[in-house]
């Protein structure tokens, strides 16, 4: 009889740490945050860190950064810069603009001060948002705030990889494809075995992968390619 009973509660015991197991990590997936970064986080799930880092309010402490001779890779959900306001979101979600604009800022005028949060604050404030969306403004004209100037670049894969043989990085604005599922902002650096190296500020894998023109050409809408002003 005592045999049964051990046995019975030693079952109980295995049942009971296999459903701790199973069970979903509830704090987790119900994280205290507005409903458009969960919907961001379902569609881009590398995205995670947004809700794992949540914070109601912007950081405001100091950014640090180091740069060397290349053009710096920023993710917008960055936690330094991610829950600055912006618009109707923050900048996880809605700043690949002014995160695009800083790594070209940075990566030309080698000035840390324009980070992805400075340059944010700076498109509210002069008034380049449409919504939660950056204007095309932006890149061409609040560009020169940071010591930049913009040329408009046609869609020619001889002309934009002159640009970057120049040392004149471009930032394009795609259509919903490879990279997100809405409107979005990127970075093309350089030219390596004739397709083309970028930074997306959404995705690091992205950033890791070379791209062919003929894969880029049905996404982009627009480019821009930058020098100092």
């Amino acid at each position: 009889m005592k045999l049964k009973k051990i046995s019975l509660f030693i079952i109980i015991l295995i049942l009971g740490y296999l459903s701790i197991q199973i069970t979903p990590n509830i704090s987790n997936d119900d994280t205290d945050c507005p409903e458009y970064i969960n919907e961001f986080v379902k569609k881009n799930p590398q995205a995670k860190e947004l809700k794992i880092n949540y914070q109601n309010n912007e950081n405001n402490d100091p950014i640090s950064l180091e740069i060397d001779d290349e053009l710096p890779l920023f993710i917008q959900w960055d936690k330094r810069w991610a829950y600055t306001h912006y618009g109707d979101e923050i900048v996880g979600t809605a700043g690949c603009g002014p995160t695009s604009l800083a790594m070209v800022a940075i990566g030309l005028t080698n000035n840390t001060k324009y980070n992805p949060r400075y340059v944010a604050k700076y498109a509210i404030e002069n008034g380049y948002l449409d919504g939660s969306k950056t204007t095309w403004s932006f890149m061409e004209k609040g560009c020169e705030a940071f010591g930049l100037k913009a040329t408009s670049v046609p869609l020619d894969k001889a002309t934009m990889t002159n640009r970057l043989k120049q040392g004149k990085p471009i930032i394009c604005s795609v259509r919903p494809g490879d990279f997100t599922t809405t409107g979005h902002f990127i970075v093309i650096t350089k030219v390596v075995d004739n397709k083309f190296c970028i930074n997306d500020p959404n995705n690091e894998e992205n950033s890791q992968q070379k791209w062919t023109y003929e894969r880029l050409a049905p996404q982009i809408k627009a480019m821009w390619s930058y020098t100092l002003n």
